[in-house]
């Protein structure tokens, strides 16, 4: 009898072990590494969560995504194990981490994925469930309390430049996922010195003659590159200091191009610019 309960009670820990889940958005922090189709070098930028908004019935945690530019809704149903999104009025399914084997899971976008995988890797605290799923258009990779291998808030195939990778993972400032050869509590430190992308605005954008880049830290010691759509340097502007930069389009023709905005010689925004005459 006493063998008996003993060996269920191993069970039990051992089954509670495994069916422990690792929420996503525990006040977390994702460090990509972002390959434009064309123009600039790669670069480094940071995602983090932000303040919770309160939309229709749910509560959502509001991030800034900087590839993109835009302002994304994310809410976790731990008992579920599964992660939404606020999505043009609908609550959707992004990540659904109790899926197994065979499972699939349909996209809004109509894209059906099939999970073709299921196992584990180590990460910083321990190890985390992956789930390797397969479409149509490719193969994705999650880990469970992280997200996507890729852009980390994205589930599945975006055709749209650019490449983004995961590079760090943090959760409540303790560094839970490393690519390799990356360092990781270096590029936070660095990146939150430099408060990148939301806190920059640009403007006019189109721009005619001139466009004014604000920041709400100073620049030390500032410069301003500019590339064009088959990634050639076009122009470059060094230093620059203050809160406050204004770019004269010169000689640059009509069109689409990237700038960048660096402080240090460190990456603090980088934007796409319009230049369009009257």
């Amino acid at each position: 009898m006493k063998k008996t309960l003993i060996y269920l009670f191993l069970f039990v820990n051992i089954w509670a072990t495994k069916a422990e889940y690792h929420p996503m958005l525990n006040n977390p922090k994702w460090i990509i590494r972002v390959y434009p189709f064309i123009g600039p070098e790669p670069y480094f930028d940071i995602i983090s969560g932000g303040n919770e908004v309160t939309i229709g019935s749910f509560t959502y945690l509001k991030i800034y995504d900087p590839v993109y530019q835009q302002d994304l809704y994310f809410r976790e149903d731990v008992n579920t194990k599964k992660v939404f999104q606020y999505l043009e009025g609908n609550d959707v399914v992004v990540f659904d981490f109790s899926l197994e084997v065979s499972d699939t899971i349909t996209f809004e976008n109509g894209i059906t994925y099939t999970v073709t995988s299921v196992s584990e890797i180590s990460v910083n605290d321990g190890t985390r469930k992956t789930i390797l799923l397969n479409s149509v258009l490719g193969s994705e990779y999650w880990v469970e309390g992280i997200g996507s291998l890729g852009h980390p808030l994205i589930s599945h195939i975006v055709l749209s430049e650019p490449t983004v990778t995961l590079s760090c993972n943090f959760q409540n400032d303790i560094n839970i996922y490393s690519a390799l050869n990356v360092d990781c509590e270096n590029l936070l430190k660095i990146n939150t010195n430099n408060k990148i992308s939301s806190d920059i605005k640009l403007f006019p954008n189109p721009l005619t003659i001139e466009t004014t880049i604000e920041l709400k830290e100073h620049l030390k010691n500032g410069s301003v590159k500019i590339f064009n759509s088959v990634g050639q340097l076009v122009m470059e502007l060094k230093n620059k200091n203050g809160r406050r930069i204004i770019v004269n389009r010169g000689n640059l023709t009509d069109g689409v191009y990237n700038l960048q905005l660096f402080d240090s010689n460190v990456l603090v925004a980088n934007r796409k610019i319009v230049i369009q005459s009257q």
